[in-house]
């Protein structure tokens, strides 16, 4: 090959080069720098592991149904902003938990699986939270002490909650404070054809402790 013709191609490429890297240096910077100092490609997507996702992510593929999730996501933005106990706020938030009443056992079920596998430790502690720190305020809402009850009994079976004691009497607690003996008596049936709970000595103990009366 004719070396005029070697130069020409040598200086042809170091030109192509120099327009496309330095003067056009925002192409570059699409890209993502890799651990070894290599650049990739801007459309190499950056994964985020499972643990740093956001919680509703994990809400969301859990099968809860749709209003549940948005409720327990705005539930989670109340506890987290200041004024979420002024008097605007309780009553957009006993709406909220309304609607994790309604269909209670589907709330226990994807709330207990969410305790036994979430790797975001920040949700489940959020969810047992929510569990045993949310009281309605009106007394024919029994299905939520009584959904409470059942979670706390799953989450202790599944080696979550430390003191099952605490769950299981913030549950009874409220249940027997209800004024309204037709749905109190309703809910106490229910109980007692649960059976993680009607083997469970400590439950048992509340139980009879609360309403004078033998498992």
């Amino acid at each position: 090959m004719n070396w005029k013709k070697i130069f020409t191609l040598a200086l042809v490429l170091s030109v192509s080069t120099y327009f496309l890297y330095e003067r056009e240096p925002h192409r570059v910077q699409k890209g993502v720098v890799n651990k070894i100092g290599e650049r990739q490609p801007a459309s190499v997507k950056k994964i985020i592991p499972l643990q740093q996702q956001k919680p509703e992510s994990e809400l969301q593929r859990s099968g809860l149904a749709p209003e549940k999730v948005a409720a327990i996501i705005e539930l989670r933005d109340f506890h987290d902003s200041l004024p979420a106990f002024n008097d605007e706020n309780k009553l957009k938030r006993q709406t909220m938990l309304e609607v994790l009443v309604k269909n209670p056992n589907e709330t226990v079920e994807v709330f207990t699986q969410l305790m036994q596998k979430s790797k975001d430790d920040g949700l489940k502690s959020f969810l047992l939270n929510l569990t045993m720190n949310s009281p309605l305020e009106d007394e024919d809402k029994a299905q939520i002490f009584l959904a409470r009850i059942k979670i706390g009994a799953n989450f202790s079976n599944a080696g979550v909650v430390p003191d099952e004691q605490v769950s299981f009497m913030i549950g009874v607690s409220h249940l027997s404070r209800l004024e309204n003996d037709e749905v109190k008596n309703q809910a106490l049936a229910e109980l007692k054809n649960e059976n993680s709970l009607m083997n469970n000595p400590g439950f048992k103990q509340l139980y009879q402790d609360y309403f004078n009366e033998t498992l």
